[in-house]
This record gives structure tokens, C-alpha cells and sequence, in this order.
């Protein structure tokens, strides 16, 4: 009965101190400051947790009240206590006496804040140790899935951070999940070549990059590199904009045994792709025909397409390239007045002069006799020719665009009169 008694004796209320909170209770019957100090003991339980935590009490015999001496917390904070008590006399515990409010008087602390680790952004170009992610802890800066640092380098919050065989220290034990943020600086806008240096013992796991939350790489897939200290280097080329920004590193998959080790990004500027033409024009004739540009690239890795902006300009090979090329083109006949058209290589203006088309010369209207010409319309003769040659010599002159005007035959010759035409 004692004991049944026993399991319910705590009637707590919460007390304001100057400071913090206190929970306190009434003594049993018949007990003094001393016995409830040393014949039983106390355990907490803060915001519905286990009951584990012990803290000092205090008893007062003329008051006959029992109270702990401060409850746990951050200034400003609002939590719950319970307790539970164990009389050594009848090894029995009570009943807990359920969930009871306390406030922590003050103002709570300001959330924390990220910032750079070394005190200023990181400039892209450049390079981005992966020990550097800001500060400003767990959910803030970072996210880690286990406590403490595994590898014991470089920091001392839960980020696990080991000793790299290349540079300072790199990434560890990374499971899916976790991600990495740094506050940067772009020095201008444009396209940037990305350097990941990673390893992995077996087949690593997939990550990707944020900049101010979007994606900027898509998914790159850590390699097996045959131990987690033998770097290789995956590369992607990414667009940034100028300015300050926050960069995470997001891991997000294993594909295999683990996801791997990270040791730094760098971040390098990307030359412009220009180009050249020679030559930059091209004088053609009427007839048309085919020829050739050269393209000169400023950047070997830099690519270019090759397209006629008119219909009688056709490309008929290097169509695209990369680096320095060659672009065929074939011009059409021309049958009307001088042209000009263009073609567009690797942004530059190639122009072609076409001439225009000349017909060829007639030849002169009229009618030819002995190396002479007649207009059309004459008539030519008379002219006698033997009677043994005339129908012949006749003959030659109708073929020659001659016609008969008249014709009297004599003794042994002809006499003709012909006419130049119909």
C-alpha cells in the first residue's frame, strides 16, 4: 500500500526563478530534508526524451518542499519536464507525473548564421577546397548525417573531414543525403570549366551542384578509382553569372559500395570561340562552280555550322566542324543580272559576287556570196553559170539563205538573178 502511495507523492508545480525554471514538490509524511535527499532518486525527462537526466535538488525542512536547482535550457526557450522517483526503502518508482511547461526567462539567441570559413567569399575562377564550406553548423552550412568528424582533420563539427594525400584535407564517409554549401564570388558572367577532383574505393555514387538552389551540373558519377586516396578529376562545362552566390555540393546517390571522397572543385574561365575566313569574299562568273573557305577557330574545342542564307549558294561539305575546317560551297548558273549572297561560318560573313549573265553574240543577219555579206532583201545578178554547174551552184546558194528571183537559160549558160531571205 505504502508503495502504491509512493508512486503518486509527486505533486510538481513549476516555480519562476530569477534565471530559469525549477521543478518543485512537497516532502512525504514523516520525512526530512535529509531522508528525501539521500533515501531516494531522481530522474528527469526535458521535452518528452528518456528519463536520464539527473540534476542537483534541494530540499528545505521548513518549508518541506524539494525542488531542482535549474532545468536545462537556452534563454528564451520554451520546454517540458517530467520526473520519475526511486525510494531505496521499498525499491519501488513512481509513476511519472506527466509533462509539465517551463520557459527559460531571456532572449534567445540569434539563429545561426552562415558565412564564409575563411572570412570572404571564394572567387570563381579559382579553386574551392572542400574543407571550406561556411560556417554556421548542421542545417545551415551543412548537412551530415552522423555526429562528430570520422576522419578527425581539418575542423571539429560533423562534417568528416581526413588528411588527402594531394592537399589539405578532403570529404569522407559521404552518404547519400548530405551536402556541402560555399559562399562565393563570380568575377563575371559566362561559361566556366568545372574540375571535381574525387576517388572512391569501388564504384562511387552520384553528386550535383546548386548555385543559389538551381542545378548547374546534373548528375556526375563518381568512378571507381581503385582506393579512396587515387584521385581522378571529372570535368563539366557550367554557365555562371555574376556576383555573389551560395554553391552546395549535393550528394545524392550511392550506385555502389559507397559514394566516395571529395578533395576540391576549381572553377576555370573558358576562352571565347572566335573564328576567321579565308578568303572573306569570292568574285564568281555567270557559270558558277565550286569552291572552298577556310575556317580558322581561336579555341580547338571550339565548334561552328555553315549555312547559305540564298538558294543558289548551296554547301555541299564542312557543313560543321570543330577547330579549324574547311566549308565547300557550289554556286549556281546565272541567268539574270549580277548577285551577291552570303554564307554564315562560325558567326562570320562569307560573301560571294556572282556576274551577270551575257548572252552570246548573234551572228550577223544577211546572206553571204564570196565572202560578202547582202542584207536581206537584195537581189543579186545577174549571174551567168554554165549549164553543166548551175543547178549546182543553185543549190549552194538557197542552202547559203538565198532564193530564186529569176533564171533564163542561153546557149551553154544559165543567167541568174537571186535574192538575199524568203
Amino acid at each position: 500500500m505504502r508503495a502504491a502511495v509512493f508512486a503518486v507523492f509527486l505533486v510538481a508545480v513549476c516555480v519562476s526563478q530569477a534565471d530559469a525554471q525549477r521543478l518543485a514538490w512537497d516532502f512525504w509524511p514523516n520525512e526530512t530534508a535529509s531522508s528525501m535527499l539521500t533515501d531516494h532518486q531522481y530522474l528527469l525527462s526535458i521535452d518528452n526524451g528518456p528519463f536520464t537526466t539527473s540534476v542537483a535538488i534541494t530540499c528545505d525542512d521548513a518549508t518541506r518542499t524539494c525542488a531542482t536547482v535549474m532545468l536545462p535550457g537556452t534563454a528564451g526557450t520554451s520546454h517540458t519536464v517530467d520526473i520519475i522517483a526511486f525510494w531505496t526503502a521499498l525499491a519501488a518508482w513512481s509513476s511519472p507525473v506527466g509533462a509539465l511547461p517551463y520557459t527559460i526567462p531571456g532572449t534567445p539567441p540569434p539563429p545561426p548564421m552562415q558565412a564564409p570559413y575563411l572570412g570572404a567569399p571564394l572567387a570563381i575562377p579559382g579553386i574551392i577546397e572542400a574543407e571550406h564550406y561556411d560556417t554556421g553548423g548542421s542545417g545551415v552550412a551543412y548537412l551530415d548525417s552522423d555526429p562528430g568528424n570520422n576522419g578527425g582533420a581539418s575542423r571539429t563539427d560533423d562534417v568528416d573531414l581526413q588528411t588527402s594525400s594531394e592537399s589539405g584535407a578532403n570529404v569522407g564517409w559521404i552518404l547519400a543525403g548530405e551536402w556541402l554549401e560555399y559562399t562565393v564570388v563570380v568575377a563575371q558572367t559566362g561559361t566556366y570549366t568545372l574540375n571535381a577532383r574525387v576517388a572512391s574505393l569501388g564504384q562511387g555514387g552520384v553528386f550535383h551542384l546548386d548555385m543559389d538552389g538551381a542545378d548547374i551540373t546534373g548528375a556526375m558519377t563518381i568512378p571507381d578509382t581503385g582506393g579512396w586516396q587515387n584521385w581522378t578529376t571529372l570535368t563539366k562545362a557550367v554557365s555562371l553569372v555574376q556576383g555573389p552566390h551560395v554553391l552546395r555540393v549535393s550528394f545524392d546517390a550511392p550506385t555502389g559500395p559507397s559514394l566516395g571522397n571529395l578533395n576540391f572543385l576549381t572553377f576555370a574561365t573558358v576562352a571565347p570561340c572566335t573564328f576567321s575566313l579565308v578568303p572573306t569574299s569570292q568574285a564568281v562568273n555567270a557559270i558558277g562552280g565550286s569552291s572552298s573557305v577556310a575556317v580558322s577557330a581561336s579555341v580547338s574545342t571550339c565548334a561552328w555550322t555553315a549555312i547559305s542564307n540564298v538558294s543558289w549558294i548551296a554547301v555541299v561539305s564542312g557543313a560543321s566542324g570543330i577547330g579549324n575546317g574547311v566549308s565547300g560551297y557550289l554556286v549556281a548558273a546565272n541567268t539574270g543580272a549580277q548577285r551577291s549572297g552570303t554564307l554564315t561560318i562560325g558567326g562570320q560573313t562569307f560573301t560571294v559576287d556572282q556576274a551577270a549573265y551575257v548572252p552570246p553574240p548573234q551572228p550577223p543577219s544577211g546572206c553571204l556570196y564570196d565572202g560578202m555579206l547582202y542584207p536581206t532583201g537584195y537581189i543579186l545578178g545577174p549571174i551567168s553559170m554554165p549549164n553543166n554547174v548551175s543547178d549546182a551552184w543553185l543549190q549552194a546558194r538557197l542552202n547559203d539563205g538565198w532564193t530564186l528571183f529569176s533564171r533564163r537559160r542561153s546557149r551553154g549558160t544559165t543567167t541568174f538573178r537571186i535574192k538575199c531571205g524568203p
